[in-house]
């Protein structure tokens, strides 16, 4: 009996660690959000680190995939790039290996392998040294860096349908095994080489990495070495200008050196070359997103309208992903190095730092709704991240140093987020009440959800309780507007108590002064009286 007991203790402990290992599997790393003091910079030593609050976790581990999960023979090398499609079909850019691998949109199981491309009458031609690739209206543009050119092809129909292969116009069936993936061959209808910049400079090296695409096939490309900004390419493959170019920002000793030194010391100078573009994302109203290479006081994600211009909303804090860049008390660490940006409907952007291997996910109006991820080798963090894709709801990390694709999908916590910012996003304020409401449940202290309940209340006339949400929310001017229209609410309270005390005040002084004059001149009276009296007296003596 005893060994039997015994035996069902050792078995508990073992379904009890069982069940801590898959909890860890599912969260590796907890959610957290900022306080006040982080995004106004004021950290300094590890005791204000911890101003970085624990959060509910908006995103989980869900599913990693690797050559093995995906039934390759030919293992994933260094994949720089993905993409993915309205349907949910991701497009693995595997840039070693030369080829794109086609993950189906349940993302468990690869639907074919895009070998290489066939322009016209030629040989097969490999994706060989790709770095970028972007999907939009059912086509594939993929930047060939090492070949110095753009390939753009429409989707074959079979995998944008997820349905069985089936010969089609600009589709050659490379290899059909049992039990394998297809492999196939596509027809590149549209092929970008070096444009013609001679206008402008005498040498060009046309070296595309990131790029981006329109419905009219209008493209924004970032070239390695090129600091005039993106490149557009019209629909002709011409070259028509540059757009979006990164400010030189330079402090007053810098300007002082450069008005003392000459025009060959200033050029020799690198650090007034423009920062570089490391990646770029349109969204459906035709803005530009861009993240770049930089410091903690520069602009490392922007948002270009047509003319270049940024017109990204900052809020309370610049965007720029991780805030307490500390390693250890008083040693400064690196700043957040945004590799990649994905935007998504209702204004929401996610920015992925490769140096802390983070996630930062902002809506437009630049609050942080939540921070997830990290560098380990535990399931579900990341070794060498470089790509971030939302899809169909969950959000899908490239790591190229495991070469493997992770997937998070979103907790209650995340989906209520999200949820309420799409809603407010398209007008729905009163909507969103509810939806917000349900963030404070899950999390009281996140910033966002408290200044858009503030928001409604102060639309709603609650002043009061509006002014406790931006308190919380970090909103000094809508706490200074709500207090302003508290503050008159509260005075047209008051002021007629007051003024009808005053009314009392004086109809008592006047009443005080007139009862005081009347005794006078009673007292004045019987003087007077008691005077003439004693006069009549002394005259009847006489």
């Amino acid at each position: 009996m005893r060994s039997l007991s015994v035996k069902k203790i050792i078995a508990a402990i073992l379904m009890m660690g069982l069940f801590f290992m898959q909890a860890n599997a599912a969260a590796p790393f907890s959610g957290y959000e900022y306080s006040t003091d982080n995004y106004n910079g004021l950290i300094v030593s590890k005791r204000d680190i911890a101003n970085a609050k624990p959060a509910p976790a908006a995103f989980v581990f869900d599913d990693a995939l690797n050559s093995g999960r995906l039934g390759l023979d030919l293992p994933l090398n260094t994949p720089e790039d993905f993409a993915c499609d309205d349907n949910g079909n991701a497009y693995i850019l595997d840039t070693l290996n030369g080829r794109i691998v086609v993950v189906d949109k349940s993302l468990s199981k690869t639907l074919c392998i895009i070998r290489g491309w066939l322009p016209g009458d030629a040989e097969n031609t490999r994706f060989t040294g790709g770095r970028g690739i972007y999907q939009v209206d059912g086509r594939l543009y993929v930047s060939l860096t090492q070949d110095k050119k753009i390939v753009s092809f429409e989707i074959p129909l079979f995998i944008r349908n997820s349905s069985e292969f089936k010969p089609e116009d600009g589709v050659e069936l490379v290899s059909a095994e049992h039990g394998k993936p297809l492999v196939i061959d596509v027809t590149a209808d549209r092929i970008i080489e070096s444009p013609d910049l001679s206008a402008i400079r005498d040498t060009f090296d046309f070296k595309p990495t990131k790029l981006a695409a329109d419905s009219a096939g209008r493209l924004y490309v970032v070239v390695e070495g090129i600091f005039d900004g993106l490149m557009m390419i019209d629909s002709s493959n011409a070259f028509t200008g540059f757009v979006g170019a990164n400010r030189i920002k330079l402090n007053a000793i810098d300007l002082l050196w450069r008005r003392l030194s000459t025009e060959a010391q200033i050029e020799a100078q690198e650090d007034t070359v423009p920062i570089e573009f490391n990646s770029l994302d349109m969204d459906k109203e035709g803005f530009l997103y861009t993240t770049s290479k930089g410091n903690e006081n520069e602009d490392l994600v922007r948002r270009l309208n047509l003319i270049g211009n940024n017109v990204l909303n900052q809020g309370t804090w610049f965007i720029k992903g991780e805030l307490s860049p500390l390693v250890r008390e008083g040693v400064p660490g690196s700043t957040s190095h945004l590799i990649d940006i994905d935007v998504i409907e209702g204004g929401i952007y996610t920015c992925l730092d490769n140096i802390r291997g983070k996630l930062f996910t902002y809506n437009s109006e630049g609050d942080l709704l939540f921070a997830f991820g990290g560098i380990s080798a535990q399931r579900g963090a990341f070794r060498v991240p470089t790509a971030v894709e939302w899809n169909n709801g969950k959000i899908l990390v490239l790591d190229k140093g495991n070469n493997e694709m992770i997937i998070f999908r979103p907790t209650e916590y995340g989906e209520a987020v999200i949820a309420a910012t799409r809603t407010q996003y398209t007008g729905g304020y009163g909507e969103s009440w509810d939806q917000w409401n349900k963030v404070l449940a899950l999390n009281p202290h996140n910033q966002a959800a408290n200044r858009n309940v503030g928001k409604l209340q102060y639309d709603q006339g609650e002043y009061h309780k509006a002014m406790q949400h931006f308190r919380l929310g970090n909103s000094p001017e809508l706490y200074s507007q709500a207090y302003a229209k508290y503050r008159k609410i509260e005075a047209e309270k008051i002021i007629p108590w007051i003024a009808g005390g005053l009314i009392l005040a004086f109809a008592a002084l006047v009443l005080l002064k007139t009862f005081g004059f009347i005794r006078q001149s009673r007292d004045r009276w019987i003087f007077f009286r008691e005077e003439a009296r004693k006069y009549k007296e002394r005259n009847s003596r006489k």
